[in-house]
């Protein structure tokens, strides 16, 4: 048994090993079954009667190899009598797998988001990554990396029309047949029995629009035709603007009907064509034989793997409420960074989408010269944020005063009370490659002075241990006001723990929303307009 679950363990780890933040569970699936997982996907199983119990015993026996995940099994238990409706009479929550904001495109290091909002403000449409890798182009005998590209699928109807393929597979893809990578890229690339699917582009450089166009042309311009190439290029190159692509910026294509292309430049829908074989043709550029990206096509296995296992129960599960459609990244101006328009927070058990309202740049003095550290974004969770300042939406009237009820300095009040309480948080992108400590100290200036010492170093410990061997030039550290005396840490979107203090958590966000020197000025300065949008249902 240890030799056959050691081998599974090797084998599914690799050579390589685990890099930080990523993961490996095991699943206790029957009463003599371990199933193994690594990076959340499954790399086999042990049939032993004491196998699963010895693994799990390690955790919560005698001597466990973490002391509070034992201890804390009956705060978490708890949660779970909650969500399930409190007993067997209670109703039902369907399950939902929580899934990462993003996922690291491993040879750029650009963050693809996992979730893209896409369609129009009458019928939204959030498209699910698949897959992702880089497009490597070579210039002067040297590869140059132009662009991370994403796979998207819808999910309902993905699962909905290929699960025969999913079965046919049954979690361990066949060379041929029908369970076959080759059966699934046909699949999808067929007209036949239809979902929407996408293509979502993150440039690692500037390029300008006809850089853009002529390489598409390469293969396009055999498969369409002429009319159909030219309308093409004509909406690209008018969404794209003389000034071109630059690094971070987007560009997005849908397939949302049976013969229609949306094109999305930088977030936003700038166009479509009506064509038989257009969408086809663009996505066989990356789905079919010599694709622009190999690892993207040959890693939409483990993709499609997530995508079954977050769905849940298909085509009768409930209806989702209308909504306004919102970019999924909104661009701070002076970085260029695009900043995800919804953030993902929360737990498993109480998953929490958190709204941007504005995002600026902080930039410190160094020898003189102003230095960008990184874009801060300011974020709300819609619904306790409409409820709870209605009263200064109704005083602002849609033209915040000066002074009053309805004033600029009345909204940040409100976001920094712990009176009337809903959930807060800040989300910074990095310009540049910083240590732990430089984050640390660039923080403690302000909170030193405001939160007790015991307070100060708890928070310190667990943002160090998380930051690790420092935060790079794109990643990501974000705080979720989650309760009004509890302040939750992330570091590169994930959880890396929660201090409980009195003033913490506001001290924090005083750093960005306070009277005196707030640490990104155009962060602070746009939430009025955004907060209004917000309550327009913009």
């Amino acid at each position: 048994a240890f030799d056959a679950f050691s081998s599974i363990l090797l084998k599914g780890i690799g050579s390589k090993g685990l890099l930080a933040g990523e993961t490996l569970s095991f699943q206790w699936f029957s009463v003599a079954c371990l199933r193994i997982y690594v990076r959340g996907t499954l790399c086999g199983e042990v049939s032993d009667v004491k196998l699963p119990k010895a693994i799990h015993a390690g955790f919560l026996g005698n001597d466990p190899a973490i002391p509070d995940a034992k201890k804390n099994i009956l705060t978490g238990l708890s949660r779970v009598f909650q969500a399930v409706g409190g007993g067997a009479g209670g109703p039902k929550r369907a399950g939902r797998v929580l899934i990462p904001t993003s996922i690291k495109e491993p040879a750029s290091g650009i963050m693809m988001p996992s979730i893209v909002e896409m369609g129009t403000q009458d019928n939204p449409l959030q498209m699910r990554l698949l897959s992702c890798g880089i497009q490597v182009k070579k210039v002067a005998g040297f590869g140059v990396q132009v662009y991370a590209a994403g796979i998207l699928v819808e999910p309902q109807g993905t699962k909905r029309h290929l699960e025969s393929w999913f079965k046919a597979a049954a979690g361990n893809p066949s060379t041929s047949g029908a369970g076959s990578p080759k059966a699934l890229c046909e699949s999808l690339l067929s007209k036949e029995v239809f979902f929407p699917r996408g293509l979502h582009l993150i440039f690692c450089r500037s390029v300008t629009g006809k850089q853009v166009a002529d390489s598409l042309a390469e293969k396009l311009k055999a498969n369409v035709s002429p009319e159909a190439f030219d309308a093409f290029s004509s909406i690209l190159l008018k969404g794209i603007g003389s000034k071109g692509l630059l690094a971070g910026e987007t560009l997005s294509f849908q397939w949302f009907s049976v013969a229609c292309l949306r094109i999305y430049v930088r977030g936003t829908l700038c166009g479509e064509v009506s064509d038989v074989k257009l969408p086809k043709a663009i996505h066989a550029g990356f789905l079919g034989n010599d694709p622009a990206i190999p690892d993207a096509k040959k890693n939409i296995l483990t993709g499609l793997s997530r995508v079954f296992q977050a769905v849940g129960g298909g085509a009768g599960g409930p209806k989702r409420a209308g909504r306004v459609l919102i970019p999924t990244s909104i661009k701070e101006p002076a970085s260029g960074i695009m900043m995800p328009s919804i953030v993902e927070m929360g737990t498993q058990d109480n998953p929490l989408q958190m709204r941007l309202l504005s995002c600026g740049i902080q930039v410190k003095k160094v020898a003189g010269f102003g230095v960008q550290v990184y874009a801060a974004g300011i974020l709300v969770e819609p619904q306790g944020t409409k409820r709870h300042l209605e009263s200064w939406f109704k005083a602002a009237a849609g033209n915040p005063s000066t002074s009053g009820a309805g004033s600029p300095k009345a909204l940040c009040e409100s976001l920094l009370s712990k009176e009337v309480f809903f959930p807060r948080g800040l989300h910074l992108i990095f310009c540049r490659s910083v240590t732990g400590k430089q984050v640390a100290d660039s923080l403690a200036e302000k909170l030193k002075a405001n939160v007790s010492p015991e307070a100060f170093d708890a928070f310190s410990s667990i943002l160090l241990k998380g930051i690790a061997n420092g935060v790079n030039k794109g990643e990501s550290l974000s705080y979720l006001w989650y309760e009004p005396e509890s302040l939750r840490i992330f570091v590169r979107g994930a959880p890396v723990g929660d201090v409980h203090d009195v003033k913490l958590p506001r001290a924090i966000h005083v750093g960005f929303l306070g009277e005196n020197d707030p640490n990104a000025p155009a962060a602070k300065e746009g939430i009025p307009k955004a907060m209004i949008n917000l309550f327009n249902g913009n």
